[in-house]
């Protein structure tokens, strides 16, 4: 290290410091408590630049999750710099817990909500596509009906085997309905246009295919539990009743 060099550092100078920051798992702004802390301030006396970082482990007291913060400014640029890790603002999407869809297809929208967080918009929109081929894939779906524009403009009904086709094909079977076959329609071209033309889609549009998706996969692997303990729960209380009459 050049003898111009001088850098020194302090542990814990901020512990048990309060920062309001944008919790990662509440997605509002809440009051954290730094665990532990290491600031450094340097300086290179040959070039006349000098700088600070302070380097945090912060916890939210409200969820109690624990992440990092790190701010530092230096000469040449006098503004603090913030940096929350991983990065989330109170624009981000809590992923939902769901118990009952398929380990695979979960994973793949958890990586696209981690994405929408992270601000990577291209690969969030894939991500979403993915995930509609997933459930497609999971109901055995490999094709369906979708609708095909004549050269007299007229509209006919063709068995396709993309994703199109396997998306009718959900409705065609009952899995879906009609409506929710247009909002996952919606979703394959939002991936189609951000994979092959590598066009950004806008955060509000992909919040929207977030949320829709999200109710698509409640409406296919949630409610059915949900129904099927609610009948367990009223055979089991009309039994008791049976019981306690005879």
């Amino acid at each position: 290290m050049s003898e111009d060099f001088n850098r020194s550092q302090k542990e814990n100078d901020t512990k048990g410091k309060i920062y309001r920051l944008p919790c990662v798992r509440c997605s509002i702004e809440t009051r954290h408590l730094c665990l532990q802390s290491v600031d450094v301030s340097w300086d290179e006396r040959s070039l006349g630049m000098w700088g600070h970082d302070a380097y945090q482990i912060v916890q939210c007291q409200g969820c109690e999750s624990v992440t990092f913060r790190h701010s530092g400014w230096f000469s040449e640029d006098r503004e603090v710099v913030t940096r929350l890790y991983p990065h989330r603002s109170e624009d981000n999407v809590q992923a939902k817990d769901f118990y009952n869809v398929p380990q695979k297809i979960r994973a793949v929208y958890q990586e696209a909500v981690d994405c929408f967080n992270q601000q990577m918009v291209i690969l969030c929109a894939a991500g979403l596509r993915a995930v509609v081929d997933g459930i497609c894939a999971e109901k055995g779906i490999k094709k369906g009906p979708v609708l095909v524009q004549q050269k007299d403009g007229s509209f006919s009904s063709a068995q396709r085997s993309g994703l199109d086709g396997k998306i009718g094909g959900l409705a065609e079977k009952n899995f879906i309905s009609s409506a929710t076959a247009a909002a996952l329609h919606e979703h394959r071209f939002l991936g189609n246009d951000a994979v092959h033309k590598l066009d950004a889609p806008g955060v509000h549009d992909l919040r929207i295919a977030i949320k829709l998706l999200e109710n698509v996969m409640e409406s296919l692997y949630e409610m059915p539990d949900m129904v099927e303990h609610l009948r367990t729960a009223r055979e089991r209380k009309a039994a008791t009743a049976k019981r306690n009459k005879s």
